[in-house]
């Protein structure tokens, strides 16, 4: 997932809105369209008829409240429509085009929207089909030419209603949603300076606006526009395009706006590191941690905790590892207590990484007691990123002790990996379960425990050699290598 796409991922298990289910239900089971929409002069006369004149509709004795006349009118309706005029075929495109939006069909909505001649239709009709429009594309989302046809037509019926009614705030908040979306669909297929260009065109509309939701829509497109320069290798006007965000709504009290801002210094900092401009990538960490570090809000709170997490590991590298361990103690220390699975993930990354740096000082039992500090928070978890967090906890844990030469706990340690994730499908999780199959062989030859090593050895071909990934398969050509050398 991309930065800009995390920066916008919803909650671990999202739940379909009830218009989504609806629409799958009237897509699997192929729903005709309901008489209410197709005659409702029908449909209504004849629940009159069922619901009030019970199973003696024609006996005149039932009809207390008079209802019989009520329907004789809504039938005479209903014939009188039979013989109006034959519709324009404006009206009858657009009656096509709803129809399709009342069986879930977005794909030939928009098709047949883009099929009706706009010059024939009234004010209100055009709204109509501006708003079906603007959630029909997201509706697709597969990045099709109708869905991009979805987001054109949006705009081109936008510029037919200015003229009748110009800077309407819903027309514009359509307008700017729709080439957002349209953004960040030609991103996703790689069409960079297209979407460069779209979101040009969403400040060029729209920066001067200070209606809120213009604004928060400005504020997103100069950010699909600085993702994009990166894909570009255009590093410099990528951070330039990060720094407008900050320039234009720096002083926001909006929470979308401001998770904007700290997720905007946050990628400026990761480009930074890819430039080498290491001081200046840990300053902009700095920032982040300043302007939103008493945040309650999840969504400030998580970039806080990834720009600590982030700038102590370029500590790391940079062997400012003492630094960067008291960094990694800041996060444990600001979000230990946390229990969203966001900010969990990032407590487990700096403990973690906190061995790894207390490793590299030569510190064993405190990188250990830090690994075990790993499994007692998280060794129970079930989401895949903190088991792999634990799995490699041990892994670390398992290294430091054959540091220290204590080989029988260490051999204990690999074993409790293939206890705890040996029967795991996921890739990162195998992984570490055949790394820690060949190190405890490793370690029972150099024990002279050479049987137990070959059969460890064994153990790793049946479990992992009809794998096709290229990690695993590393891993078993190691172990052969090895049973050999026995």
């Amino acid at each position: 997932m991309n930065a800009l796409s995390s920066s916008m991922a919803g909650s671990e298990d999202p739940a379909l809105e009830a218009t989504a289910v609806f629409d799958e239900l009237i897509r699997r089971f192929n729903l005709e369209v309901p008489r209410l929409t197709k005659d409702p002069a029908a449909f209504f006369s004849n629940y009159l008829k069922m619901s009030l004149l019970g199973d003696k509709p024609d006996e005149l004795e039932s009809d207390v409240y008079a209802i019989r006349g009520v329907v004789d009118r809504l039938e005479r309706l209903s014939q009188l429509e039979e013989q109006l005029a034959r519709p324009s075929q404006a009206e009858s495109l657009l009656e096509s085009f709803r129809n399709a939006v009342r069986q879930s069909d977005n794909r030939t909505a928009i098709r047949l929207a883009s099929q009706i001649p706009l010059e024939g239709l009234t004010v209100e009709q055009l709204r109509e089909v501006s708003a079906v429009l603007v959630n029909a594309g997201p509706a697709l989302n597969d990045n099709s030419d109708e869905e991009l046809r979805s987001y054109d037509l949006t705009v081109t019926i936008a510029n037919r209603l200015d003229a009748f009614s110009p800077s309407e705030p819903s027309t514009k908040t359509q307008v700017s949603i729709a080439l957002v979306n349209k953004a960040i669909t030609l991103g996703t297929l790689n069409r960079n300076e297209d979407a460069i260009a779209v979101c040009e065109e969403v400040t060029r509309r729209f920066g001067d606006a200070t209606e809120l939701a213009l604004r928060q829509q400005v504020a997103t497109a100069l950010s699909i526009k600085a993702f994009r320069l990166g894909a570009l290798n255009r590093g410099q006007e990528e951070i330039a395009a990060y720094d407008e965000v900050t320039r234009r709504f720096g002083d926001a009290t909006d929470l979308v706006l401001r998770e904007r801002i700290a997720r905007a210094l946050f990628n400026k900092a990761l480009t930074l590191g890819t430039l080498k401009r290491s001081q200046e990538e840990i300053a902009a960490f700095d920032e982040v941690t300043r302007r939103f570090g008493d945040a309650t809000e999840l969504a400030l709170r998580e970039p806080v905790a990834k720009a600590l997490v982030n700038k102590a590991f370029r500590l790391g590298t940079l062997d400012r590892n003492e630094e960067a361990i008291a960094v990694y103690d800041e996060v444990a220390r600001r979000f230990g207590d946390a229990t969203e699975l966001p900010l969990c993930q990032q407590v487990a990354m700096a403990l973690l990484n906190k061995s790894f740096r207390l490793g590299k000082l030569n510190r064993n039992e405190e990188a250990i007691a830090v690994c075990d500090e790993v499994t007692r928070r998280f060794g129970d978890a079930t989401q895949l990123a903190l088991r792999e967090r634990v799995a490699k906890a041990l892994v670390n844990k398992a290294h430091r002790l054959d540091i220290l030469n204590r080989s029988e706990e260490e051999i204990v340690v690999y074993d409790e990996v293939t206890r705890r994730f040996g029967d795991a499908s996921e890739l990162a999780l195998r992984e570490q379960v055949a790394r820690a199959l060949v190190n405890k062989a490793i370690t029972l030859g150099t024990l002279n425990r050479n049987e137990e090593a070959i059969a460890v050895y064994d153990e790793i071909t049946r479990r992992f050699g009809d794998a096709t990934e290229p990690a695993l398969r590393e891993w078993v050509q190691k172990a052969q290598a090895g049973k050999e050398q026995r």
